[in-house]
């Protein structure tokens, strides 16, 4: 079994048909036994929160799919990894050196702390890891292989 740490993009395809939504679909945690385990920093929780207002505010969702999506998505069996102080410092490290938010830092943190590699949709994270020693925990789910 692989291990892997999913960022709210990609979690967000799992309940938001978009592109993608395929690839996505098939790194969901279904409790069954898999291909992936998947883990994220509790701080996921936030962002899809934060991701199912917005669907709210842009008429894009109504208040009780929003509370469906993120209901669904607690109830996943995702490793959900609490913050630490050293995990925090990590991401503060990473983010310095890669000039890259502290966001999308702390999911990398988590990906070197577990050994494992981020899905990520988001190209931009992908392209500033390229030429760095961090680039191989980084995958871009539109390249992810079964």
């Amino acid at each position: 079994m692989r291990r892997c740490v999913v960022d709210a993009c990609v979690a967000a395809k799992w309940y938001f048909p978009e592109e993608g939504s395929d690839t996505a679909l098939r790194l969901m945690p279904t409790g069954r036994e898999g291909p992936w385990e998947v883990a994220a920093p509790e701080l996921i929780v936030h962002e899809m929160g934060n991701l199912a207002l917005r669907k709210v505010r842009l008429g894009e969702a109504d208040e009780g799919t929003a509370q469906t999506v993120l209901s669904r998505f607690l109830a996943l069996p995702v490793r959900m990894i609490a913050a630490s102080r050293e995990l925090a410092l990590a991401a503060l490290e990473v983010g310095s050196r890669l000039g890259i938010g502290y966001y999308d830092a702390w999911y990398l943190a988590l990906a070197v702390s577990l050994d494992a590699v981020l899905v990520t949709a988001d190209r931009e994270l992908v392209e500033m890891t390229r030429s760095t020693p961090l680039a191989g925990r980084v995958q871009l789910l539109s390249q992810l292989e079964n």
